[in-house]
């Protein structure tokens, strides 16, 4: 998905994953696409691109899943992840579409579920350690594979498995621990909760040039939050408010409410660069930061988001009085990110990494609209570290 928005004719329209919080599978694969990608900052964006891709289709259940296949109006190439025996239970009912399973090529995870034997009566614990023995053995094993399950050892199949079920057992990805399994499950609880996020952006002189290319970015990159997002939009330059240093287009809000995401969207076509205003980006990114602080959302990624050329003019707070303001209210129990987006030649890189520091957010420069996804998923993986990310 780098660089696009929208899905190739030879990719999947929504890859649904059930969620990891509640499904084996689900945790499985963020595990296996962790393990896939890798390390480091290149890796950590390459996974909240999937992570927010799957995060969009994430289901509850493997049933409701595997409904909502047959759901043609949804999607013409759908692919979801279940354990193999949901789909040996769905293709029981006919269909003329039918669900057919495929292995991941890179490996899968197998599911273990100990058995173990706790009891301290010795009667009971002789007949736990006997029934244990009789899992094991031909009988259980033939019921097993007679409801849809390979055999205990993975090695033979469901029993009348059809067309739909591989005959060969799935590779296992070994390298995934069970320490990778416990830090799947951190990646996904940091990286699929919904955004609450206050555009704010530059409409200064620094911006005559740059502001084109940076609003069709941001129409690009908006359009990467869900419904479940909320969102609000302000411009700022000296000024720009009448007697305050910036505008409020659209207020915060859920975005799945009638036309708010229209009028984010109508609000960027208007937005022009004022050639006789200064930048007011001190005074605005801290009433932005105070906005977002106090209509914060525990359960919501809180941020505020500056698109900007990167100057100050020093009609103003200065930089030292804004660091000192944003240190001093930012709070750790309610973390608000402060992501700067810089476009054009002139950024004061110095200043802005210190203001973003001071959140624990982070500075990204672009200067094309296509640069905006990456920039975009770079800023949305330091979830994976808030609120104790490097500068």
């Amino acid at each position: 998905m780098r660089g696009r928005l929208t899905p190739t004719e030879d990719e999947p329209d929504v890859v649904r994953v059930p969620d990891p919080s509640l499904a084996g599978a689900g945790i499985a694969t963020v595990a296996a696409a962790r393990d896939v990608v890798g390390a480091g900052p290149d890796a950590d964006q390459a996974l909240t691109a999937f992570v927010r891709w799957a995060q969009a289709g994430s289901a509850p259940d493997y049933r409701s899943m595997l409904a909502a296949v047959d759901d043609h109006t949804f999607w013409r190439r759908p692919v979801v992840i279940v354990p193999e025996q949901s789909v040996w239970q769905h293709a029981l009912r006919p269909s003329d579409d039918p669900v057919v399973a495929l292995h991941p090529r890179e490996g899968t995870i197998t599911l273990d579920y100990p058995y173990v034997v706790t009891a301290a009566d010795p009667r009971v614990a002789e007949a736990s350690a006997a029934f244990a023995d009789w899992l094991t053995g031909p009988q259980a094993q033939e019921i097993v594979r007679r409801a849809g399950f390979r055999s205990g050892d993975g090695r033979l199949g469901p029993l009348s498995p059809g067309p739909q079920i591989p005959a060969q057992p799935p590779r296992t990805r070994t390298s995934v621990t069970p320490q990778d399994i416990d830090q799947a499950l951190r990646v996904w609880s940091r990286l699929a909760p919904p955004t609450n996020i206050l555009a704010l952006v530059d409409t200064s002189r620094h911006m005559v040039k740059p502001l084109g290319v940076a609003l069709d970015a941001a129409r690009i990159g908006l359009r990467l939050f869900p419904d479940s997002t909320r969102m609000g939009l302000w411009e700022f330059a000296d000024k720009a408010g009448g007697i305050r240093d910036y505008r409020q287009h659209v207020a915060l809000g859920p975005v799945a409410e009638p036309e708010r995401r229209a009028l984010v969207e109508q609000a960027l076509g208007t937005l022009r660069a004022h050639a006789e205003r200064d930048s007011s980006l001190h005074d605005a990114v801290l009433s932005g930061f105070r906005a977002v602080s106090g209509d914060y959302r525990p359960e919501m990624n809180n941020t505020l988001l500056v698109i900007t050329a990167g100057r100050d003019d020093g009609r103003g707070a200065s930089l030292t009085r804004l660091l000192d303001a944003l240190r001093r209210e930012w709070d750790p129990e309610r973390p608000v990110q402060i992501i700067v987006i810089a476009f054009g030649e002139d950024v004061d890189r110095a200043a802005l990494s210190q203001i973003t520091a001071a959140t624990n957010g982070s500075l990204h420069e672009a200067r094309k609209p296509e640069e905006i996804i990456d920039v975009f998923l770079a800023a949305l993986a330091r979830r994976l570290c808030h609120p104790t990310c490097d500068a």
